[in-house]
C-alpha cells in the first residue's frame, strides 16, 4: 500500500504532528507500507534536518502567514501527486495544508484519513469558537465531509465525533523505545515529584504546587522538578506559589529539557503528575509509564482513561486536595510504587509502541480503502 502524509510542520518545536510523523512513519515502513511526506517548513530550523533530509520526504516552503502553514508550492505537487496513492493522511485542522489536502483528496477521489492531534476535543474548540466554526462550515466544508478521521484514544474520539460525526478510528501514540531501560536507584531521603511538559493553564501545574503544600505532606521531604518553559501568563502565578511552599518542599524549575534529560527526570522520579483539565492523548503520561515513573493523572487526559491502564495509575480529581492524598499514598507505600511502576511499563510496552501505533493506523488503511478489515 501506497500512502502520502501531508503535514504543516516537521519541526520539533511544534509538537503534536511532527513527533508523530518521526515515529510513526518509520514504524508504518517496517510494517511493508510505502510512505511518503509533503509537508512545510514552517518554524523548522538547522535541528530538523534529521527528518526532512529522508528521501521520502518532500519540504515546501511556507510563506506569510506562517501561522496558517501557507504553503502555495504544496498545491500542484499535491494534484498531480495524489492519485499514485492508495490513502492520503492529513495531520492537523484549519491549516493550509490540510484544507488543500483534504480538498485534492476529494476531488481526485483518493481515500483519505484525518489525524486531528486533539483540535476537535471541546476544549480547544472553545478557544477561538467563532472563527474555528466559520472555518470548518466554509473553508473546510467540503474537505471535512469525506473525510475519515483518526485518533489517539477512545476520549478523543468521543469528542470528535461531536464535530464531525464521520467514521472514526483509534491507533495510539508510541513513545521513544529508549524510556523502556532500567530504573535508577531512587533517593530514599527525598520524594521526587516531577512536571514534565509546557506549562500551560490548562496543565493545572498551580493544583501541583498547592497539593504538595498540604499539611498532610509536611513530614515528606519533597522535592518537585518542573521541566519544561512556563506560559507567560501564567508565570507569575506559578513562580509565587514556588516561593510559598512550606520548609520541607523544594521547587526546581529546570527549563526546556531535551529528549535525554526528559528520560533521566522520568526514570529517577517517584511520581510524576499531571492534572490537566484536557490532553486528547498526553504524551508526557505515556513516556512515564514507559520509564517505569507512577503517574498521577486528571480524568481528562485521554491516555489515562484507556481500559488498559484502569490498574496501572491513578486518577485524581482537579482538586489539590485530591492530588495531596494520592501523593501522600505514594510517598508512604513502597509496595504501590514498585506495582505502579511494573505494571505502567508493562501496559505500556503492549499498548504504547510506534509498532502498535502503525498496526492500528495500517486498520485504518484498510478500512478507508476497502481493501480488508486490518489486524
Amino acid at each position: 500500500m501506497r500512502v502520502l502524509h501531508v503535514a504543516p510542520s516537521f519541526a520539533r518545536k511544534d509538537g503534536g504532528p511532527s513527533e508523530v510523523l518521526r515515529g510513526l512513519v518509520p514504524a508504518l515502513e517496517r510494517r511493508g507500507t510505502d510512505v511518503d511526506v509533503f509537508v512545510s517548513d514552517k518554524g523548522a530550523d538547522e535541528s530538523d534536518a534529521d527528518f526532512s533530509s529522508l528521501s521520502n520526504v518532500f519540504v515546501f516552503r511556507s510563506r506569510r502567514p506562517k501561522g496558517w502553514a501557507f504553503t502555495p508550492g504544496i498545491v500542484k505537487a499535491l494534484w498531480r501527486a495524489a492519485p499514485d496513492y492508495d490513502a492520503l493522511h492529513i495531520h492537523s485542522v484549519n491549516t493550509f495544508t490540510s484544507t488543500v489536502a483534504m480538498l485534492v483528496a476529494r476531488a481526485r477521489k483518493v481515500p483519505y484519513l484525518l489525524e486531528p492531534h486533539g483540535a476537535f476535543d471541546r476544549y480547544h474548540m472553545q478557544q477561538g469558537r467563532i472563527k474555528k466554526g466559520a472555518y470548518n462550515r466554509t473553508v473546510d466544508r467540503f474537505g471535512l465531509g469525506g473525510a475519515a478521521v483518526l485518533c489517539s484514544t477512545a476520549y478523543e474520539a468521543r469528542q470528535a465525533a461531536e464535530v464531525l460525526p464521520r467514521s472514526t478510528f483509534i491507533a495510539p501514540l508510541g513513545v521513544d523505545p529508549g524510556l523502556f531501560r532500567e530504573r535508577d536507584a531512587l533517593d530514599d531521603h527525598h520524594f521526587r515529584v516531577l512536571f514534565l511538559g509546557r506549562g500551560t493553564q490548562k496543565k493545572r501545574l498551580d493544583l501541583v504546587l498547592k497539593a504538595v503544600s498540604m499539611p498532610e505532606l509536611s513530614s515528606v521531604s519533597i522535592i518537585l522538578r518542573i521541566a519544561g518553559p512556563l506560559e507567560p501568563r501564567i508565570a507569575e502565578i506559578i513562580e509565587a506559589l514556588a516561593k510559598a511552599v512550606p520548609s520541607n518542599v523544594q521547587v526546581e524549575f529546570l527549563g526546556k529539557v531535551d529528549r535525554a534529560r526528559r528520560a533521566e527526570l522520568l526514570a529517577s522520579s517517584d511520581v510524576f503528575v499531571l492534572p490537566s483539565e484536557d490532553e486528547s492523548f498526553g504524551v508526557a503520561v505515556a513516556e512515564a509509564l514507559a520509564a517505569g515513573c507512577p503517574v498521577i493523572a486528571s480524568r481528562h487526559v485521554g491516555v489515562a482513561l484507556e481500559p488498559y491502564l484502569s490498574d496501572a495509575m491513578l486518577l485524581s480529581a482537579l482538586d489539590a486536595s485530591a492530588l495531596a492524598s494520592y501523593l501522600l499514598n505514594i510517598a508512604s507505600d513502597p509496595a504501590l510504587r514498585a506495582r505502579l511502576s511494573t505494571l505502567g511499563r508493562e501496559r505500556a510496552r503492549a499498548h504504547l509502541t510506534w509498532d502498535e501505533s502503525a498496526r492500528q493506523t495500517m486498520a485504518a488503511y484498510l478500512a478507508i480503502t476497502g481493501s480488508g478489515t486490518g489486524a
